[in-house]
């Protein structure tokens, strides 16, 4: 929201603000959900499956706890440079929630229940998501 504010203010004549946030937020959708994808491919599912991996390894089972260190793994070469400490932090708070709903979702399917609290967490994140845009949208408005 921010960034859209910031972008119509510095629109000059021409459509203003509300024009070009209007014009703007579809592609920036497309770009979040590019971002997601790549995120989902190449971090979530990797750690997920090397978290999975590790515990029928050594334990014989799968359980929730293998997840963060999993997930963690990607983060670490972002410690040796101290000024990207920050974004491997928010890179891992970001991956983390989508790989232990994706783990709760594979562990459901393999005792053969249904997979319909996925459904339930897609929902309720979307609703979330869209309460903080209109939140943002009216705190900034």
């Amino acid at each position: 929201m921010l960034f859209l504010v910031g972008l119509g203010t510095a629109a000059g004549p021409g459509g203003g603000a509300a024009f070009t946030a209007f014009a703007v937020a579809p592609l920036l959708l497309l770009l979040l959900l590019f971002a997601a994808t790549v995120l989902t491919v190449a971090y979530v599912l990797p750690a997920l499956h090397l978290a999975h991996w590790t515990a029928r390894q050594l334990t014989g089972r799968t359980a929730w706890w293998w997840i963060p260190p999993a997930c963690t793994l990607w983060v670490l070469p972002a410690l040796a440079v101290p000024s990207w400490h920050l974004t491997g932090l928010a890179l891992y708070a970001a991956a983390l929630p989508p790989a232990l709903a994706a783990h709760h979702t594979l562990v459901r399917a393999d005792a053969g229940r249904p997979v319909q609290p996925c459904a339930a967490i897609l929902t309720w994140g979307a609703l979330a998501v869209l309460c903080v845009v209109v939140v943002g949208g009216v705190v900034l408005g």
